[in-house]
Order: C-alpha cells, then sequence, then structure tokens
C-alpha cells in the first residue's frame, strides 16, 4: 500500500475539520507528528511502537483521521478481526469523508475479503475524488480493476466490462484486467471472439499464466471453426502451470457457468437438451459396443481360423443387452423436445438408433446361426449379414456426433 501523504505546509485539516479552537491546534499539531512517527513504524514493523505513537495521537486530538487509519492498516497487519479494522477506516473517512487514503485502502479490504457490494461502493466514492483530486494513476487502475472485478462477481458483467476497460486504458499490462474482461465476455455475452484476444493478452504479458490457459481452451473449442490444435495446446500449458488457484478458479468458473445459463434462457435450455440426449444415449452407446466389440474379436477368430470356436451363448446375451438398452433410448428419446432443428441432434440419433434396432433385429440372429457352423465359408457369409447395416450405422452414427459438437459448440456449453 502507498503510505500516507502528510503536508506539513497545510494547517491542520484535523484542527479545521473538526472546528478546534485555536488553544487546541498545539495538540493536534502533537497528534499529528505522533501519527507521521509511526508511519516510519509501521514501515520498519515494528507494530508495538506503531501501536503505541497512534493510541499517543488519539488521546491528544480523537479527530485525527489519519490515527485511525494507520491504526486500521496496523490491525490488517495483525490479523486482527475484520469489524475492528473496518471500523477504524470508517472513523477516519466520518471525520474526513474525501481523505484518499483510507478510500483506497478500505475499498482494497472489502476486495480483499469479499465483500463485494461494499467494494463497490468505496470504489466508486474513491474514483469520484477525480473531480477535486489529482490521483495516482497506479491506485486508480488497481481501484478500477477492484471494481469491475466484484462488479464481475455479482454477475453485472456489462459494467464490469465497462470498467475492465477503464483499468487496462489506464494500465495496459495487467494480466488480471485482460483475464476478467476475457471472463466477461466469455460468460456474460458469449463474445468468444472477443474473449479469446483477452486471454490471449493476459497469456502474452504471463505465457505462464495458467488460469488463462483454461479459459482460453473453452473459447478454442467454442471458436468457429474451433481451434482445436491451439485448445491441446493450452490444455498441456494449463496443466504444466497449474498451481493452486486452480480449485478456486474451478469453483468460480461454474458461478458463472450458472450464471450464463440463468442470463441466457437459449443456452440453459441447450443445456439441458445437451444432459438430457448424453444421459440417455451413454448406456446406449456402452451396450452398443460391447457387441460390437464381440463381434470384430469373432471376426477375427473365424477368419483366422475357419472352425474356431465361438461363445454363442455370450454373444446372444449382448444382444439382447443391446437391444433393451436401444429401445430404452428410443423409447425416453421421444419425451425430450428437439432445442434446434437446423442441427437435429436428437434426430439424427433417433435415426442412428433405430438402424442399430434394425441390426439387432434381423442381422443379429443371422448372424448368430452362420457363426454355428464350422465350415470354410463362414467368414464371408457372417460378413455379408451384417456388413450393410454395420456400414450405415457408422456414417450415422458420425453425424449424430458432428450434430452434438455443432450444438455444443453452437451454444457455448463449456
Amino acid at each position: 500500500m502507498t503510505f500516507f501523504k502528510i503536508l506539513f505546509s497545510t494547517i491542520f485539516v484535523t484542527a479545521v475539520a473538526c472546528g478546534c479552537k485555536v488553544k487546541n491546534f498545539s495538540a493536534g499539531q502533537e497528534s499529528f507528528k505522533l501519527t507521521k512517527q509511526s508511519d516510519v513504524e509501521i514501515k520498519s514493523k515494528n507494530f508495538d511502537s506503531a501501536a503505541i505513537l497512534i493510541a499517543k495521537a488519539l488521546a491528544m486530538d480523537s479527530n485525527n483521521y489519519i490515527a485511525y487509519n494507520n491504526r486500521a492498516y496496523l490491525k490488517r497487519e495483525q490479523n486482527k478481526p475484520s469489524q475492528e479494522i473496518i471500523d477504524d477506516y470508517k472513523k477516519a473517512l466520518t471525520i474526513a469523508p474525501e481523505y484518499e487514503i483510507a478510500l483506497y485502502s478500505l475499498t482494497n479490504y472489502y476486495s480483499e475479503i469479499r465483500e463485494y457490494q461494499n467494494t463497490i461502493n468505496l470504489a466508486n466514492r474513491y474514483l469520484s475524488l477525480q473531480l477535486s483530486q489529482q490521483l495516482d494513476s497506479e491506485q486508480m487502475a488497481n481501484i478500477y480493476y477492484k471494481l469491475a472485478n466484484s462488479e464481475e462477481k455479482l454477475l453485472q458483467f456489462d459494467q464490469a466490462i465497462i470498467d475492465f476497460k477503464k483499468a487496462i486504458e489506464i494500465k495496459p499490462a495487467n494480466k488480471y484486467s485482460h483475464f476478467g474482461l476475457g471472463e466477461c465476455y466469455y460468460y456474460g455475452s458469449n463474445d468468444i471472439p472477443a474473449a479469446l484476444a483477452e486471454f490471449t493478452e493476459a497469456l502474452d504479458i504471463d505465457s505462464t499464466y495458467a488460469v488463462a490457459y483454461i479459459e482460453r481452451e473453452k473459447c478454442d473449442r467454442n471458436s468457429k471453426p474451433p481451434l482445436l490444435k491451439q485448445a491441446e495446446s493450452d490444455a498441456i500449458n494449463a496443466n504444466r502451470y497449474e498451481t493452486k488457484s486452480k480449485n478456486k478458479n474451478d469453483t468460480t468458473g461454474r458461478t458463472f457457468e450458472r450464471a450464463r445459463k440463468s442470463l441466457n434462457p437459449k443456452v440453459a435450455e441447450a443445456d439441458a437438451f445437451y444432459k438430457s440426449i448424453h444421459t440417455l444415449y451413454l448406456p446406449a452407446k456402452v451396450a452398443n459396443q460391447n457387441l460390437i466389440d464381440n463381434i470384430v474379436a469373432d471376426l477375427t477368430k473365424i477368419q483366422n481360423k475357419s472352425t474356431a470356436n465361438v461363445d454363442i451363448k455370450y454373444l446372444r446375451k449382448l444382444v439382447d443387452d443391446a437391444l433393451a438398452a436401444n429401445t430404452n433410448l428410443l423409447n425416453k428419446l421421444k419425451d425430450i423436445t428437439e432445442i434446434d432443428s437446423a442441427i437435429d441432434c436428437k434426430k439424427k440419433l433417433f435415426i442412428c438408433q433405430k438402424s442399430f434396432q434394425i441390426l439387432l433385429v434381423s442381422d443379429m440372429p443371422k448372424f448368430i446361426d452362420i457363426l454355428q457352423y464350422a465350415n470354410n465359408y463362414r467368414f464371408t457369409a457372417a460378413m455379408d449379414a451384417i456388413k450393410t447395416n454395420l456400414t450405415l450405422i457408422h456414417k450415422q452414427n458420425i453425424e449424430f456426433e458432428i450434430a452434438e459438437n455443432e450444438l455444443f459448440n453452437k451454444y457455448t456449453l463449456h
């Protein structure tokens, strides 16, 4: 923190602000000197000495607002209860409402303890001093960042974008401001190109900034077209530079995700649809894949040795399992409302699974019958029984996966 500006050329504001009589001027002056000495002790981390000097200063002049500010800072260094610290800052500001240092310090403290609305209130009070005072540009950039960060945490994304930009205008090389602005674009307005640019800017400033890689990877995958190579690279770098802050960022990200879905009904609807489709499809996909894997293994056996034994009983069980999962999926799929007819994700899954049902009901009994006969033509006959539908299913499954990815990317469901 910037330590206290004390102007000896000024007739003590303490005396003027409280309407003290001339006979108290000497006490106020001495109190002010003691406060100045406490600055030195605080800087040297001689906290006990600083506390004694501040106590003496306030005993001489209970309206010494600088002493209250110093005491608040001292209590922060000593990890005193939050309310004690806040009370001292507020006491200083009650006496001198435009005392820049206390406004700056209390804004930072509210941000530190995550009292976001209070941070916003105090930050705006501090920034209003621009009308009457020359504020330090470094401090102004910091306050704009704290203001924007608090607005973002309260999901006031539009206003946060404005204030992050002001922070960046004053201090362009602040990776945190670029990162925060990127989050607002991504979670608040679904502006993927703008978010991508800001996360990239943050990484240009600090190439080891792990959470920026994490967020940029989401933008990579949601870009049109998806930037898959960069996404892969960003995932690798995120793991390489992973820090303890990642868990905290994940929690914040989940909060922003919920906010984005609540602020954008279409995204919320798409998210619910996507999860429903995925949840229904997963059991059928596992059962289907188990059957396909076994078919491939059986065909390999009889191709290599035409008289090889095949476990027909197990194969029938896999067919029954796949048919049960397939039938369940098709029945439940009817109840899900399609979110985007242009993509037709539901329709494409339905078509694919209908073809799989035909394979299970019509082709697999023939396939199993053929496998039970050990002869030199078994492999060719078995392949002919399933080849047409398996080829079609493979093609339709790819079409469904493309539609699923298109839905996921269009509505930025990361």
